[in-house]
């Protein structure tokens, strides 16, 4: 006998292709403001500079160093509209950007090599080279945010037109993550699952700010999905050629952001408790084969191992956090940060309230394996936040120093 069908699910069921289509459209609208954003703040400018430098001095200057910077207004009025970032000339070595941040308390900023992997800035790096324009002309940011009413005006798409290239990776990213959400929705829980898992990140407000940003959340996101969707194939259908693919998006990921690792040791330690399950329960399904782990882990490797060579060459280590307890020392935001209560407080009420759906994930997927992932995922990440602290990484103990031969 089968289970009735709600009204909802068979309208949803229909044309399920059209539904995606109207959610991505609505995810792009509220992504669309983010050309008229102020982009001067945070790690944004640290993004782009980090792309000058690469097309300027390549990985040997991999580095915040020798950046200069200028506030100017496009028609001469006394207002600063917009930042130029420019390779400072000889002998001001050290350079503008650097001077700020150690005026700031942000004296790590002064690496040898930086410790943000590259794969943003090179993705960046592309962008500003099919523009065209030569690096030494300067790389322009927009330095204010347009309220909403001043958008009628032509003046502030003239500007916006001078930050396509920046926000357009986030954007597109951000909409990946969405069709590749309702894609894994689709395979595991059905097409009405997906939709509304899709309609949900389309609308989340997290994700709306961060792809308007000059931040580089969404291509992890989009990289680890893709890792994901790729590592599901592989289990399906025994195929080699995915499992490779499955780490190099990975691998890809790491480059992105560091913080990829905790999507690695999640899966690993929910494929660990599923080969426990399966030695005391012979009908569990065999966890990932041993040949479709070392492709996947080849994948790994040929993405990553020229990041760990450079850090190991500049640091001793394959992972280099620098530490920052200067800048929680000097900074009223990061003191507001100190002050705040318990992580494991703080988590299990954001992860009540950002994903209510997720004690519903385990109930009856299409496979079992997406209920240990989804669990093993949030407790390992209650448990890194609980055991680090208030913001660990600006208070956790380390080396400081250039301590370089590249320097």
């Amino acid at each position: 006998m089968q289970s009735p069908v709600s009204k909802s699910d068979s309208i949803l069921g229909a044309r399920p292709e059209l539904w995606l289509l109207g959610i991505l459209a609505l995810a792009a609208g509220f992504r669309s403001l983010g050309p008229f954003l102020q982009h001067t703040t945070g790690d944004s400018p640290h993004y782009v500079a980090l792309a000058m430098k690469l097309r300027t001095s390549g990985l040997d200057g991999y580095n915040l160093r020798g950046v200069r910077m200028e506030y100017t207004s496009l028609d001469q009025s006394p207002a600063s509209d917009v930042l130029h970032l420019r390779p400072a000339k000889p002998p001001d070595g050290e350079g503008d950007l650097l001077r700020r941040l150690k005026s700031e308390s942000s004296g790590y900023y002064d690496e040898p090599l930086h410790h943000v992997p590259y794969g943003y800035p090179i993705l960046l790096s592309v962008l500003h080279c099919l523009d065209g324009s030569p690096p030494d002309e300067g790389w322009t940011l927009l330095h204010l945010s347009f309220k909403p009413w001043a958008l009628i005006r032509l003046r502030p798409f003239a500007l916006a037109a001078l930050q396509w290239k920046w926000v357009l990776p986030a954007l597109i990213a951000s909409l990946g993550v969405v069709i590749l959400t309702y894609g894994l929705g689709r395979k595991w829980f059905g097409p009405q699952a997906g939709l509304w898992a899709a309609f949900l990140v389309a609308t989340h407000p997290v994700d709306i700010l961060t792809a308007q940003r000059i931040w580089t959340d969404d291509a992890l996101m989009l990289a680890l999905l893709a890792a994901l969707w790729l590592g599901w194939r592989s289990l399906e259908k025994g195929s080699p050629t995915c499992a490779l693919g499955a780490g190099l998006c990975f691998g890809i990921a790491y480059l992105f952001k560091p913080s990829a690792g905790i999507f690695g040791v999640a899966v690993l330690g929910a494929e660990c408790l599923r080969w426990i399950q399966c030695r005391k329960t012979p009908s569990t399904p065999a966890p990932i084969s041993m040949r479709l782990c070392l492709l996947c882990g080849a994948g790994v490797l040929l993405a990553t191992t020229h990041w760990f060579w450079l850090e190991w060459e500049t640091w001793g280590t394959i992972i280099h956090q620098p530490v920052g307890r200067e800048v929680a020392a000097a900074s009223p935001w990061h003191q507001r940060l100190l002050h705040r209560p318990p992580p494991i407080i703080l988590y299990s009420l954001g992860l009540a309230l950002l994903s209510p759906g997720l004690a519903l994930a385990c109930h009856q997927p299409k496979d079992r394996r997406v209920a240990w992932i989804l669990a093993v995922a949030a407790c390992y990440t209650l448990v890194v936040i609980a055991i680090g602290g208030r913001e660990y990484r600006y208070s956790r103990r380390g080396r400081t120093g250039p301590g370089s031969r590249r320097w």
